[in-house]
């Protein structure tokens, strides 16, 4: 499979929507939550539950979660991935709390288990300076890794990033659906803080 180019390659993200509700993992799953995301344990036998700690009283299409642990898609949104052969992705059920302590149990964690690519150099992207808005300081934009370490998965991580990356076909599946709570950002056009990269990536 050719490789589409860094502007079909998308940073998966959470679009910060006041209206939506964002939960965590009790202290007792973080160890095997971590596990999982490494493949270091098979998936629980019972889903966990996870509770509302801050956003809208109700979960929306896709939770964002507290921790590091990818976020949680409801039936609709993993019936979708299956329906459409989306690649890179196992997932297991998980319930939800929300505000008014009602449990919802049709969400599913979602691990990305595509194989990695190589590590995203942002270095070879402008560095820019911006002066009002925020956060004013100097900024990369377009991250860059070796097309050679391409799996094809659709859902993929880089070797040295948490970010989610997913090719057109994922995004395009999400948007004709109408997904909501997501955000897509072509990688070309991602922006990191030159801090960020010094502090990631010492020389």
């Amino acid at each position: 499979m050719a490789f589409p180019g860094f502007s079909h390659i998308y940073d998966v993200r959470d679009p910060f929507l006041k209206r939506a509700l964002r939960a965590e993992l009790g202290p007792e799953n973080h160890e095997l939550m971590r596990q999982i995301i490494y493949q270091d344990a098979p998936f629980p036998a019972s889903p966990p539950l996870l509770t509302r700690y801050m956003g809208g009283p109700l979960p929306l299409d896709i939770v964002w979660t507290g921790a590091l642990v990818g976020p949680v898609i409801n039936g609709r949104v993993r019936d979708l991935l299956i329906q459409e052969h989306i690649t890179g992705w196992r997932s297991y059920q998980v319930h939800i709390k929300d505000r008014a302590r009602t449990v919802h149990t049709g969400y599913w964690h979602l691990v990305v288990d595509g194989p990695p690519c190589g590590p995203i150099d942002w270095t070879r992207g402008p560095l820019l300076e911006r002066t009002d808005g925020w956060p004013k300081g100097k900024y990369y934009r377009g991250g860059w890794f070796d097309p050679a370490t391409w799996s094809g998965a659709d859902i993929f991580r880089s070797e040295n990033n948490g970010m989610i990356l997913a090719t057109d076909r994922v995004m395009q599946t999400f948007n004709e659906a109408n997904v909501e709570n997501v955000e897509f950002t072509p990688l070309d056009q991602c922006e990191i803080d030159k801090f960020i990269v010094e502090m990631t990536n010492p020389q």
